[in-house]
């Protein structure tokens, strides 16, 4: 399954990567491995909110794009 995250943190009113979120869009996370790809600020967010979610850092895939 797929689900879009589109649009700036303001304009949708709520941050789709926090830990809250992604938890309800992925219930089973913490059993999943994750890619994650994009600018150091998103995947650092994002490595927090899995750090919430207790994520194993074995299970975390990442790619960050620095301009």
């Amino acid at each position: 399954r797929v689900h879009y995250l589109i649009g700036r943190r303001a304009e949708l009113g709520r941050d789709p990567l926090d830990a809250r979120h992604l938890q309800r869009n992925v219930p089973d996370i913490a059993e999943r491995e994750i890619y994650v790809c994009g600018p150091v600020g998103m995947i650092e967010t994002v490595e927090q909110s899995l750090r919430q979610l207790r994520v194993p850092g074995s299970q975390i895939h990442e790619e960050r794009f620095a301009y």
